[in-house]
């Protein structure tokens, strides 16, 4: 199991108190926090690893192609084709269940094929 003790803040995480906030008390330690996580994409995870980001010209064309036709007319992918192209890799999913399992948090629900 992996040790997430050392914490690497992300950029673009950092939070400052508002002006004027006060701390009005502790949490209350009965009460539940649900929190979703965003994990990235297969295609977003390839692109990671190849250091690639720009759009190529043949995926520039093909949306330009996609964006003339009508819905209707349009290849629509199923849940599945969804999930093997767009959905969260399995790895990354397993890496927060640890992390989470680590600091005794609970998973109430998981979706690789999710989006927002």
């Amino acid at each position: 199991m992996a040790n997430y003790r050392e914490h690497v803040p992300l950029k673009g995480s950092e939070r400052v108190v508002a002006s004027g906030a006060k701390a009005i008390g502790s949490a209350n330690p009965d009460e539940s926090l649900q929190v979703t996580v965003l994990l990235r994409s297969r295609a977003q995870a390839e692109d990671a690893k190849a250091r690639n980001t720009k759009a190529t010209d043949g995926e520039k064309a093909a949306v330009e192609s996609l964006l003339q036709k009508r819905a209707a007319e349009r290849q629509h992918l199923t849940r599945e084709q969804f999930l093997a192209q767009r959905g969260a890799l399995e790895e990354d999913t397993r890496k927060v269940e640890e992390f989470a399992h680590e600091y005794g948090l609970s998973i109430s629900d998981t979706h690789q094929a999710r989006v927002r």
